[in-house]
């Protein structure tokens, strides 16, 4: 039992100051705040996005309400019960469209998607995807000559 006041946890190096320091501190903004399988879950996703042919409208969207990748993550966990009663019916309805969320990946995407840099790796993705099927295009000769 704590006799000075104390809640009886560990007190950070440095005191009160050193909490101070690390208070509001968040993590980096960049590939290595994602884990390996959280980078997997989100290149599977790109890849359906870009299969469906939908890769500029997701980019436009995902780069409009970025901000709010916390809340979409938050959002999801909530939904993760009725995920889990009705992904038998659902996964095999959005399979006709071409879609297709494993039941293991979606406490990943959640966690994922509760990291900032999240959503600048999935758009990250799409862009390299829709580059890479631009460049595998043949050049399109044209009639007149360039002036």
């Amino acid at each position: 039992m704590a006799t000075d006041g104390d809640s009886g946890g560990e007190r950070p190096p440095g005191g009160l100051k050193g909490w101070l320091r690390h208070a509001f501190a968040v993590e980096p903004f960049d590939e290595s705040c994602l884990l390996p399988e959280e980078k997997a879950v989100l290149e599977r996703l790109a890849r359906q996005i870009h299969s469906r042919r939908l890769t500029s409208p997701a980019i436009l969207w995902l780069q409009s309400n970025r901000h709010m990748n916390w809340l979409g993550s938050q959002f999801l966990i909530m939904l993760a019960p009725f995920f889990d009663m009705t992904h038998p019916f659902a996964n095999a309805m959005l399979r006709n469209f071409g879609l297709n969320l494993p039941p293991a990946d979606y406490p990943v995407l959640c966690q994922a998607l509760e990291k900032r840099y999240s959503v600048e790796y999935l758009v990250q993705r799409l862009e390299a995807r829709a580059a890479g099927e631009y460049n595998d295009q043949p050049a399109i000769a044209s009639d007149s000559p360039d002036r």
